[in-house]
């Protein structure tokens, strides 16, 4: 990924406020605290540092509702882990989830020696490094909708699989679950981006091909933009 330095994004409200966003690291900018109000809605700008310059259409912002439960249960291949979630109101019907996976694993060789002074010496208790561990985002697309149910309810949504033998459960294994509601144009954007990025290969797959969101690009009309903006609270829990 080559992130998109130096440039200028801002938060605005039908009314006429708007919120600048800092760049924290290269290409990724964000704020703090803004006082946003659910009874506005909003829309992102960007003008990079060439002069090229984006605009979103205007979103709601959307609330999400708590996760009932994430759970885990295994088959002959491995480890299945699931996500419940619910909203009594009935008004999210569209969900999305991310999830970070850390796990501890072990080295596959135990380094009891250093070498000091061109000599073999056992390696001090804070010294070991047979104990590790690794941390991962999710890479997959995982949205579920319960627009065709009667209740707003989501049930074992499979959200990951852990292949036996995996290092990921040798030891200690565990995930954060992040949920958020989306709206139902969000829903089709990645609906559609999901089926051209995670289901080719076979004889009956689309073809990979480019999915407009609702970012559009001011300085370039003609030119089909990747992405989507929306606005909302995210949910979280950890197994």
């Amino acid at each position: 990924t080559l992130p998109e330095s130096n440039a200028t994004l801002s938060v605005r409200t039908e009314s006429g406020n708007e919120f600048g966003l800092s760049e924290l690291v290269a290409g990724t900018y964000t704020a703090e605290g803004l006082p946003l109000d659910p009874a506005e809605k909003y829309q992102l700008s960007i003008r990079t540092a060439n002069g090229q310059e984006f605009q979103s259409d205007y979103v709601d912002i959307r609330s999400t509702p708590i996760i009932d439960s994430v759970i885990w249960d295994t088959d002959e291949d491995g480890v299945n882990i699931y996500v419940n979630a619910h909203d009594a109101s009935a008004n999210t019907r569209y969900y999305r989830w991310d999830y970070i996976e850390t796990w501890q694993y072990n080295a596959a060789v135990s380094s009891d020696f250093k070498v000091e002074n061109n000599v073999p010496v056992y390696r001090n208790a804070d010294e070991r490094i047979y104990t590790c561990w690794r941390t991962l985002p999710s890479t997959k697309i995982s949205i579920a909708s319960t627009v065709r149910l009667s209740e707003d309810v989501i049930y074992r949504y499979p959200l990951t699989t852990i292949p036996k033998g995996s290092s990921k459960i040798s030891v200690r294994y565990s995930i954060l679950v992040k949920q958020r509601a989306i709206s139902k144009d969000e829903f089709s954007f990645l609906e559609q981006l999901q089926k051209t990025t995670e289901s080719v290969g076979g004889l009956f797959d689309p073809q990979p091909s480019q999915v407009p969101g609702n970012l559009h690009n001011l300085t370039n009309p003609s030119s089909t933009v990747l992405g989507y903006f929306s606005a909302g609270n995210t949910r979280e829990q950890r197994l």
